[in-house]
C-alpha cells in the first residue's frame, strides 16, 4: 500500500464547520490523497438526494440545490440506452422508497446498506434487510470494506487502484465520509480505515464502499474550507451533510 502519512499540519482533525471535522492523508510519491470528514450528529445530519435530472447531476450541483455543507456521490446506478441513470438497488429518500431492494445483488455476501434511522447513520449487511425496515434514507451498495468489529473486510489485494468513495462508522459511533483521489485498492482502503488512529488509520468499526472510479466526486462549501474534487461523469444521487 502506498505509504499514507498525515503531515504535521493535518495529523489531527481540523474543524471546518460546526459539527464537521476533516483530516487528510497523502502519499505524494504515488499521487494519492485520502480526505476524511467526521460528523457530529448532534450538529449536522446526513441525507440522500436524488439527481433532479434523469441524466444525473454533479455532487456540486446537488450540494448547491440542497443548501448543504458537503456532498459526495452516492451508490451505484444503472444506465439505459437513452443515458438515463437509475439507482441500483434499495433507494430511500426522506423516508420514501424510490426503488425496491434488489435481492439478486444481495446474494453477494459483502453487499450492504448505508442508512439513517431516527437521525443516526448506520451500516448493515444487505442479507439482514427486512421489508418492514423503516429508514430516513437508505442506499444499497457495497462491498463492506470494514466488517463489523473493525476488521478489514477485503481479504485479498487485487491491486485494482481506483478513486474511491466510502462511509464508515468509527468506534465512537460517528459517521466518517471518505474520498480517495489517485487510487487505492479496496483492500488498501479497508486497511487504512480499520487501523486505529494511533496507528495512522481512521479507527472505523465498519465501513461501506460507494460508487467509485469516475463517479467519485466531492463538493465542500464550508466557508474557508471550500473544496471541489470533480468526477468524470454525473451521478444519480449524492449524500449531503446539512446543519440541524
Amino acid at each position: 500500500m502506498p505509504a499514507l502519512a498525515s503531515g504535521p499540519e493535518t495529523a489531527t482533525w481540523i474543524s471546518i464547520a460546526d459539527g464537521v471535522e476533516t483530516r487528510r492523508f497523502d502519499a505524494d510519491d504515488y499521487g494519492v490523497s485520502v480526505i476524511a470528514w467526521r460528523l457530529d450528529e448532534t450538529r449536522v445530519r446526513m441525507g440522500l438526494r436524488a439527481a433532479a435530472s434523469a441524466k444525473g447531476e454533479t455532487a456540486r450541483e446537488m450540494r448547491q440545490a440542497g443548501g448543504a455543507l458537503l456532498a459526495i456521490n452516492g451508490g451505484f446506478f444503472d444506465l439505459d440506452i437513452r443515458e438515463r441513470l437509475t439507482p441500483a438497488g434499495l433507494f430511500v429518500v426522506d423516508g420514501r422508497k424510490r426503488r425496491g431492494f434488489d435481492a439478486e445483488k444481495a446474494k453477494n455476501p459483502l453487499s450492504g446498506i448505508l442508512f439513517s434511522r431516527d437521525g443516526r447513520v448506520g451500516i448493515m449487511w444487505a442479507r439482514d434487510y427486512r421489508d418492514t425496515d423503516q429508514f430516513d434514507f437508505a442506499v444499497q451498495t457495497g462491498p463492506l470494506i470494514v466488517d463489523p468489529g473493525g476488521v478489514n473486510g477485503i481479504y485479498r489485494n487485487s491491486f485494482d487502484r481506483q478513486n474511491r468513495s466510502a462511509v464508515c462508522i468509527d468506534r465512537a459511533g460517528r459517521p466518517v465520509i471518505v474520498a480517495v483521489s489517485g487510487g487505492l485498492s479496496l483492500h488498501e482502503l479497508g486497511r487504512l480505515l480499520s487501523q486505529n488512529e494511533a496507528e495512522g488509520g481512521l479507527g472505523c468499526e465498519r465501513a461501506i464502499n460507494l460508487d467509485g472510479g469516475p463517479s467519485t466526486q466531492v463538493s465542500v462549501g464550508a466557508k474557508g474550507a471550500e473544496l471541489e474534487l470533480p468526477g468524470i461523469w454525473k451521478v444519480a444521487s449524492a449524500l449531503l451533510v446539512t446543519g440541524r
